[in-house]
């Protein structure tokens, strides 16, 4: 429907020979269509997504390697979306103070991206007060294996790196620490390993 934005509902339906029956095999009335798809959920265009992007990261990303390790990275970024009832409910403002916040509700969005061809493999999203490392848990699902993934450094986090490498003891991380982090060493490589 995106691609014939000029043209209805019932005129693509129809044009791509698509037909809706009811439990007898009737035909369903061409006003109907509308409201059927008024019924559908967010997971059809949530499978479209999945299938396109394992379609789009086997084409561009099985050359793409690096010691014999596909990679990837995760970062997050906040989206505006319409100013009504329902998104604030959804997402909800981020405060300033007390008595000020954003114009617009903001989305929180996390994605694992193809490093090289910024192919998107899997998102998650939802309320801007839910930290970008929370959805990036949800994200481990879709780690791969023999993959190295970059985190930016926000993403520090011990939970999240010891579970995404449990997913598969193939799936490595990468992650820049800040200047004040504390932590002890407990191996040194030399170079080369």
């Amino acid at each position: 429907m995106g691609l014939f934005r000029d043209r209805s509902i019932t005129d693509i339906v129809s044009k791509l020979d698509l037909h809706l029956s009811d439990s007898l095999g009737d035909n369903i009335a061409p006003g109907a269509i509308p409201q059927a798809r008024q019924r559908l959920s967010d997971e059809p265009l949530a499978e479209l997504f999945s299938m396109t992007a394992r379609h789009r990261g086997k084409q561009k990303d099985s050359d793409d390697k690096w010691n014999n390790l596909m990679l990837f990275s995760i970062d997050g970024t906040q989206l505006r979306c319409n100013d009504t009832p329902a998104h604030v409910v959804s997402f909800g403002y981020i405060n300033h103070s007390k008595d000020k916040h954003t114009e617009y509700p903001i989305v929180r969005l996390c994605a694992l991206t193809s490093l090289r061809s910024r192919i998107i493999h899997d998102v998650a999203f939802g309320p801007s007060f839910t930290g970008e490392i929370s959805y990036a848990k949800t994200l481990i699902r879709s780690a791969q294996y023999s993959s190295l993934t970059i985190f930016d450094r926000c993403y520090l986090s011990a939970e999240l790196m010891i579970n995404w490498h449990r997913k598969n003891t193939d799936c490595h991380w990468l992650t820049p620490i800040k200047s004040n982090t504390k932590y002890d060493i407990i191996e040194e490589l030399g170079e080369g390993d």
